[in-house]
């Protein structure tokens, strides 16, 4: 295996674990109360996927 392959395979784990991290936070969230000190943490949570895919 070349380092080109698992780096790929690295690339894509990441990308899957943040994009279901991504979903989870945001469907808890809309279940939660809106006034909800939880649902702003989650909020914040959310924006850090997108910019580790970046």
């Amino acid at each position: 295996m070349n380092v080109s392959s698992s780096s790929h395979k690295t690339t894509a784990r990441i990308a899957g674990f943040t994009f279901l991290f991504y979903i989870a936070a945001g469907i808890t969230s809309m279940q939660l109360a809106s006034e909800s000190p939880t649902v702003d943490l989650l909020l914040l949570l959310q924006s850090f996927p997108p910019l580790c895919l970046e």
